[in-house]
C-alpha cells in the first residue's frame, strides 16, 4: 500500500526510510526544502530530563537508544558520518525556584534509573573549566549520558537512504488540498501537482494544525517560534558539554562552533525578526551566552536561524490514526528530533497494521489535548511556557 508523508524534517525522513525499507511505496512531500524549517533550527539534543510523566520519559529514553541503532544501519562503523555526539550536561539553579525544581528533578530521574547527580563548583571547574556559575552557585546538577545531535545531517542521511529503497522525496511541494474518498487519499500542491495513495502521514512539525485541517480533521498542535543562533569556529576545547541554564541554553555544534538559545529571550521575539546576525536579538543572545561561557565573548556570530516548534497542546507526542478509515495518520511531536528514530520505527509498525503498545499514551483525541490541567501538561513545555511567560512581564 502507497503511503505519502507530509513534511521532510527530521521526523518525514527517517519515516520515509522505514517505510521504504519495508517495501512500502512513499512519496514525501515537502514545502520548503528537505532537512531545512524546524530541523535547520533546533537546539537538538537528546533530552529525557526534562519529560513527564513516566510513559514520556521512556519514550524520550527509547528516543535515544534508537538513534545510535539507526546510526549502526545508516552509517554503520563510523563516527565521523554519525550525527551523535555524546556528552554530558548539566544545570545549575540561580534561584530558590531553580533549586527546588532542579532537586526534585535529579531525585525523580535517580528514582527512574536515570544517570543524574550533584557535583560541586569545583568539579564543574576541572571538568569544563571555560564554563562560568554564578558566585552563589554551589552545586551542580550533572546528566552523564546525554548527546547534542546535528538533526539536519540525519535528515539528509536519512532521506538519501529512503530514496535508494525506491522512495520519492519532493521538495517545494506545499500542500494545498487533501481529499479522502473511498478510493484513497488524493494531495494537491501548489502549481496543481496531485498525488494519491493508500494512506497520508502528517509529520509536517509547526503546520501540523493546518496540514490536518485540510483532510478536515482536528490535531492539537501549537507553533512556537524559536530562534537560534551559531557562532564561527571556536578552538578546541571551548565546550565539551551541554548546559541548560535558566537564562540561555548552550552546546557545541558541526566545525567546531557553539549554538545557543534562550526560552526567555524567545518570548519577547519581535514580529520583524530576521536572520541577520546582526539583529539585535542575536547580539542579545551573544551576551547572555558569553555570561556563562566567556571565552566566546568576542566570537562571530555565524548564522541567526528562526523555526517554529510544533508543541502538543499537553507538550507529548501525538501518534496515530486521526480518522476511523486509518486514511490519515499523525507523528507530531515537540522535541522532535530526539523522538524521530523511535517514532519512525513505531510508526511504521502501526501503518503496516500492527499496534505498537509503546504508544498507548500518546493517542490523538486524548483528553489532555483539550485545555490540559497545568499538571497534565509534561515538565520540559510546562516550563517552557512559564519562561515563554515570564519574559512577557
Amino acid at each position: 500500500m502507497s503511503t505519502i508523508i507530509i513534511g521532510g524534517g527530521v521526523i518525514g525522513t527517517t519515516l520515509a526510510f522505514r517505510l521504504a525499507q519495508a517495501g512500502v511505496g512513499v512519496t514525501l512531500l515537502e514545502a520548503g526544502e528537505i532537512a531545512q524549517s524546524t530541523t535547520g533550527a533546533s537546539f537538538s539534543m537528546h533530552i529525557a530530563t526534562r519529560k513527564t510523566p513516566k510513559s514520556h520519559f521512556d519514550l524520550a529514553v527509547a528516543g535515544g537508544k534508537d538513534h545510535h541503532a539507526l546510526a549502526n544501519e545508516l552509517v554503520p562503523g563510523s563516527s565521523d558520518e554519525s550525527w551523535i555526539y555524546q556528552c554530558p550536561c548539566y544545570e545549575w539553579p540561580i534561584n530558590d525556584y531553580e533549586e527546588k525544581l532542579i532537586t526534585d528533578r535529579v531525585e525523580r530521574l535517580q528514582k527512574w534509573g536515570y544517570n543524574a547527580r550533584w557535583i560541586t563548583r569545583a568539579e564543574l571547574k576541572d571538568r569544563e573549566p571555560h564554563l562560568a556559575a554564578e558566585p552563589q552557585v554551589e552545586r551542580v546538577a550533572v546528566y552523564e549520558d546525554e548527546a547534542w545531535y546535528d538533526a539536519p545531517r540525519l535528515a539528509r542521511l536519512a532521506a538519501k537512504e529512503a530514496t535508494k529503497h525506491g522512495a520519492k522525496l519532493i521538495p517545494n511541494a506545499a500542500v494545498t488540498a487533501i481529499e479522502r474518498s473511498k478510493k484513497g487519499v488524493f494531495v494537491e500542491t501548489e502549481g496543481g501537482a496531485t498525488y494519491s495513495a493508500s494512506r497520508v502521514v502528517v509529520a509536517a512539525g509547526a503546520d501540523a494544525q493546518s496540514v490536518a485541517a485540510l483532510a478536515g480533521l482536528e490535531l492539537q498542535v501549537n507553533a512556537i517560534r524559536g530562534y537560534v543562533v551559531t557562532t564561527e569556529p571556536v578552538p578546541t576545547g571551548t565546550l565539551n558539554a551541554i548546559l541548560l541554564h535558566p537564562e540561555i541554553n548552550v552546546r557545541p555544534a558541526p566545525e567546531g562552533r557553539i549554538v545557543y538559545h534562550s526560552y526567555l529571550e524567545e518570548g519577547r521575539l519581535p514580529t520583524a525578526l530576521s536572520n541577520d546576525v546582526n539583529d539585535p536579538v542575536a547580539i542579545k543572545l551573544s551576551n547572555l551566552a558569553g555570561t556563562v561561557l566567556p571565552a566566546i565573548k568576542n566570537t562571530p556570530r555565524a548564522t541567526a536561524r528562526i523555526g517554529d516548534r510544533p508543541v502538543p497542546a499537553d507538550g507529548m507526542p501525538i501518534v496515530g490514526w486521526l480518522d476511523d478509515e486509518h486514511q490519515i495518520y499523525s507523528v507530531a511531536a515537540h522535541s522532535g528530533v530526539n523522538f524521530a528514530p523511535v517514532l519512525a520505527r513505531l510508526a511504521c509498525k502501526e501503518i503496516l497494521g500492527e499496534a505498537a503498545v509503546e504508544l498507548e499514551s500518546f493517542r490523538p483525541g486524548r483528553d489532555s489535548l483539550i485545555n490540559p490541567d497545568e499538571q497534565e501538561v509534561d515538565e520540559s513545555t510546562r516550563e517552557m511556557q512559564r519562561m515563554l511567560s515570564e519574559s512577557n512581564l
